[in-house]
């Protein structure tokens, strides 16, 4: 209890340092895993901790920390982050590190296991979303009369379209695979091009994410 309240009661300045020290940390790791082409169970383990603490930090820095029931929002925040970066930034580094770089068996594979990892990281999405919401919009009719629940609802559209798109994308993409068993260069074209417009929209809700950081919710 007393841990609690003296980590909610910190300015949000030491945070803010320590957010920095977390990502100057990520990057050196990253850097060096790069320069050495190969990465560990150790080394994966080292940088998710890396990651799972710069969470934390940017959760404290924001609405979770500094509205009703910080005891709430943050580890809701922290799981709600994470999850978003399973599924934007998994499919971010299948389109643009997976994909160029093997072969068409290897690649259809890796989007196989994205899609795996994304099924189940949406519903902690969308869980975590709803909880947010209702936290900070106590009222309902306020997401409709405010700025930030007028965002609020826009990035919900988002996500919305996104997930029809990704999951039509994927239906009618294996499908073909397994209809016509053609595992071509055609076949990784098409990967790209589904995969290109999941990151448009995915990049369009960070956006939104990044405006609503800086609007109240009143």
């Amino acid at each position: 209890g007393d841990a609690l309240s003296t980590a909610t009661s910190l300015s949000i300045g030491p945070m803010i340092m320590f957010r920095i020290g977390v990502g100057a940390a990520i990057l050196f790791l990253t850097r060096n895993l790069f320069k050495r082409n190969a990465i560990d169970d150790r080394a994966s383990a080292h940088l998710a901790l890396l990651l799972a603490m710069y969470c934390v930090a940017l959760a404290y820095g924001g609405h979770s920390r500094s509205l009703a029931s910080p005891w709430l929002g943050v580890p809701t925040d922290v799981l709600h982050v994470i999850s978003v970066c399973v599924w934007v930034g998994g499919l971010i580094g299948v389109m643009l590190v997976v994909l160029p770089a093997t072969n068409i068996e290897q690649s259809l594979s890796a989007f196989e296991r994205f899609g795996y990892a994304a099924q189940r990281a949406v519903p902690v999405i969308v869980v975590t979303g709803v909880i947010q919401s209702l936290r900070l919009h106590g009222d309902v009719w306020s997401v409709f009369s405010s700025s930030h629940g007028v965002l609020l609802l826009l990035k919900v559209a988002v996500v919305i379209v996104m997930l029809l798109l990704g999951n039509r994308n994927r239906k009618i993409f294996l499908q073909r695979q397994y209809r016509n068993n053609s595992r071509t260069e055609g076949s990784r074209a098409m990967l790209v091009r589904a995969s290109i417009y999941e990151v448009l929209f995915g990049a369009t809700t960070v956006g939104i994410t990044a405006a609503l950081v800086a609007v109240t919710p009143t």
